[in-house]
């Protein structure tokens, strides 16, 4: 295809050799994470949604365990910089829209590099961009952005005419297709295959990111409809329904690429020595409470994910872990450690095959976080409780406090801040020792913005990140 001939040719033939593995990783795993954009953990069939997911769930059967996880943010950019990093937001700093990820941080990708893996990641959000500080400690980064039109090559992208150009056929052309906005779950799959195949004879860390859940959603098979968040940002509270079955139904596509995945890996003969995790960045919201889209909230629809392991043969794992609550920043430590590395002293997770009762209660509460579009929050996520802070005059209208009794009230519908005071008291207080803790552990060069061209300006504005 046009995406992998661009990426993978003679340029590229050094990273085509097959190193054997080193003697001592001989005993270790492939580690593969797959992160989906925008996937709710309530619209898997292993986590309760009425619509199959087979493949995906398929990770929990057998040798794999399901978790209830929770992301810290509820936008790719800090939600993915953490599952990366085991840094909550306010340690890595990669908050706000132009912000980069700072050089100073230690990723995961770093640390299996410096274990001699071999690290490759593909990713087609524009936020996580080599722009953006996110290719550090990879071999290979692939970045797949929107399709250029007219032939153009990636530098005349970047023109002023070009970009009025695209404005003006985005305009007039009628449907949309998905490589106007991001590549595919098929796509990335093409690169991955490759990939897999060139390094399948090392020891190897795959970082693969799939974009299909996240809007525009696309029907299915694809006839040109969809809703895109750059052209409707406030819906018609009447498309609820539509735009949930359109989502159901790019997740059952991403379900049915994410099996081609799983059966390449078979043929190749590498399923039974790699580790694989899949989760998501956050989640997405169709009305659950008064809005749309995500980054604007902490409430359970977006920052809720899936969190499926499915580990090598041979290995003892808890088949069900959904009773106490684990987070994003604890899989880059699982990794770290199945690979025999040294866990980096600033990693704020833990290895998820510690269990239940290897946490301690800090590890038992996910700190959430927000400062996006002028809507600041913080949060405290318990198995039972949530507690949510925002600023006065936020945009999305939040109430200043809200506290929720998540274990009876799940679709967190009644505040009991004035009902249950000591309860908020504590969990205020837990928020506040996080943060503290968070802004003591800040990297070094965080808040920094990232440059980036007028190619990525337009690919941020196809996604509703920029007006």
């Amino acid at each position: 295809g046009g995406v992998l001939s661009r990426l993978i040719g003679p340029g590229n033939a050094a990273a085509a050799s097959r190193p054997s593995i080193p003697a001592a990783l001989a005993e270790r795993p492939n580690l593969l994470l797959v992160m989906v954009d925008t996937l709710r953990a309530d619209y898997l069939s292993c986590y309760g949604a009425p619509v199959a997911t087979p493949k995906l769930c398929s990770l929990a059967d057998g040798r794999g365990t399901r978790y209830q996880a929770f992301s810290h943010a509820s936008w790719t950019k800090p939600a993915t910089a953490s599952l990366l990093t085991s840094l909550v937001p306010s340690s890595h700093g990669a908050m706000s829209k132009p912000a980069v990820l700072p050089e100073g941080v230690e990723t995961v990708a770093e640390v299996l590099q410096e274990r001699g893996y071999t690290t490759g990641g593909i990713v087609s959000n524009i936020n996580l961009a080599e722009s953006f500080g996110f290719d550090q400690g990879f071999d290979e980064y692939h970045y797949l952005g929107p399709d250029y039109l007219f032939g153009a090559e990636e530098s005349s992208s970047k023109l002023i005419l070009y970009q009025i150009g695209r404005s003006v056929f985005f305009k007039f052309r009628k449907g949309l297709r998905f490589g106007d906005f991001y590549q595919d779950s098929a796509v990335v799959n093409e690169l991955a295959f490759d990939w897999l195949e060139r390094h399948r004879d090392s020891r190897f860390f795959l970082f693969l990111h799939y974009m299909d859940p996240h809007d525009p959603y696309f029907a299915h098979p694809y006839d040109g409809q969809g809703i895109a968040r750059v052209s409707n940002q406030h819906p018609d509270p009447e498309l609820a329904a539509q735009m949930r079955e359109l989502y159901q139904g790019e997740i059952g596509y991403l379900d049915a690429n994410f099996g081609e995945l799983l059966d390449r890996l078979e043929s190749l003969g590498l399923s039974e020595d790699t580790l694989i995790v899949l989760t998501a960045d956050h989640g997405e919201e169709f009305q659950d409470h008064g809005g749309w889209w995500h980054g604007l909230t902490l409430y359970d629809e977006q920052v809720r994910v899936p969190l499926l392991v499915r580990w090598p043969a041979g290995w003892k794992a808890e088949p069900d872990a959904t009773d106490y609550l684990v987070r994003s920043i604890d899989v880059a430590p699982t990794l770290v450690v199945a690979a025999g590395a040294a866990l980096p002293a600033g990693m704020q997770g833990v290895d998820l095959r510690r269990g239940k009762g290897g946490r301690s209660e800090t590890d038992g509460m996910a700190f959430l976080e927000e400062d996006h579009e002028g809507n600041v929050l913080r949060g405290i996520r318990t198995l039972e409780w949530k507690l949510i802070e925002a600023n006065p005059g936020n945009p999305r209208g939040l109430s200043s406090l809200e506290l929720y009794a998540v274990g009876s009230d799940p679709d967190e519908s009644d505040n009991l801040v004035e009902a249950q005071p000591a309860v908020a008291r504590e969990l205020g207080a837990h928020a506040q020792a996080q943060e503290q803790l968070a802004e003591r552990n800040r990297a070094e060069g965080s808040g920094e913005a990232a440059q980036i061209s007028a190619a990525e300006e337009e690919a941020l504005r196809a996604l509703g990140y920029v007006e």
